[in-house]
């Protein structure tokens, strides 16, 4: 299913209901998956090519959003410009708001809130074509939920997902070209909903 064809999600629910069972086994904050190597030491030298990855720049309708059942203030737009908002198979609530940011490494002057619902509740990103290996971060703080970090849109890894809660931990994957990458993808899996903060986006080709 692609990811493009909003709010359905970009995977059948089953496939990240089987990684939610997968995940509660597990406690590193990385899941190693399909097509992954260990990141180098530090982020490589290219340029950052995602948009707003600071959540800077607001939205076009303004520091607060929403979106359910195909209804909302901003259609799937969220409160950071270039970050679209995506909702459960069965269109739940999700809320997002550029508000002050709290990370204390390296962060500017906003971060972006969402709240979630439901599960593949969150907000994506289209990364530029031709990408093959890429290393995707971003730092997340969860209140509730399960939050995780993919670098596209379809069945495939790597993933990484949170291994705390009310904390500032930065989520990173890396791949090495065998899997599509296409998309920076950050939702919730809870199916009883989240609320979580995300800041300080990466996505920069591995050489």
């Amino acid at each position: 299913m692609s990811i493009y064809r909003v709010p359905r999600g970009p995977v059948p629910c089953s496939r990240w209901m089987l990684s939610l069972l997968l995940a509660a086994t597990t406690v590193p904050t990385t899941l190693w998956g399909q097509a992954a190597v260990s990141c180098p030491a530090y982020s490589p030298a290219g340029p950052n090519v995602a948009l707003n990855p600071d959540f800077e720049t607001v939205g076009p309708c303004g520091t607060s959003t929403y979106w359910q059942l195909g209804n909302g203030n901003c259609g799937v737009n969220s409160a950071a410009a270039n970050w679209t908002i995506h909702s459960s198979n069965s269109g739940t609530l999700v809320a997002t708001y550029q508000v002050q940011t709290t990370l204390p490494i390296g962060g500017l002057t906003k971060m972006l809130r969402i709240i979630a619902r439901g599960n593949e509740s969150g907000v994506y990103q289209s990364l530029p074509a031709g990408m093959t290996a890429v290393m995707v971060s971003a730092w997340v703080k969860v209140k509730t939920g399960h939050v995780v970090l993919q670098a596209n849109g379809g069945t495939t890894g790597p993933n990484a997902w949170n291994a705390k809660t009310n904390e500032w931990e930065e989520l990173r994957i890396c791949t090495n070209g065998l899997v599509p990458v296409d998309t920076i993808v950050i939702y919730n899996e809870d199916p009883a909903g989240g609320d979580f903060q995300i800041d300080r986006v990466e996505a920069r080709a591995i050489n």
